[in-house]
């Protein structure tokens, strides 16, 4: 199993967002859709 460095870094993100930003899933969300950011498939 290897980890992929750009994907490990957007989730990185997010958990700091969440835990030390106050972010909700809707903030979160929208700023990933700013960043153009989309859910893997």
């Amino acid at each position: 199993m290897q980890i992929n460095e750009e994907e490990a870094q957007v989730v990185r993100q997010k958990f700091d967002w969440y835990t030390k930003g106050g972010w909700g899933f809707k903030r979160i969300t929208s700023e990933l859709n700013r960043r153009n950011i989309k859910p893997k498939k």
